[in-house]
């Protein structure tokens, strides 16, 4: 079971939707990753996004707030009853 802690949303801050990423968050992700790590910085999600984009063995997620994706994290399935969440990555900003 995968239980999620929400935040109760308000108008400076509004609810994100957790939904499979398709190819359009590209840029989006690309830029928060960068804006995360720094713009010189080497972050690995950028080389392995493509890859998780397509993988059938797992799902890219994003929270994403008006359609905009903010924050990504690859879940892959080991096994019918098992998954492994790598690392997400969300810009420091939308910490509360």
């Amino acid at each position: 079971m995968i239980a999620l802690a929400a935040v109760e949303p308000d108008r400076a801050h509004p609810a994100p939707v957790i939904r499979r990423a398709v190819p359009e968050d590209r840029g989006a992700i690309v830029a928060f990753c960068r804006s995360t790590w720094g713009a010189e910085s080497s972050d690995y999600i950028e080389r392995v996004l493509d890859d998780w984009l397509t993988r059938d063995d797992g799902a890219l997620a994003v929270a994403a707030i008006d359609g905009c994706a903010v924050a990504c994290a690859y879940v892959r399935l080991l096994s019918p009853a098992c998954g492994f969440i790598r690392p997400a990555a969300a810009p420091v900003s939308l910490s509360r």
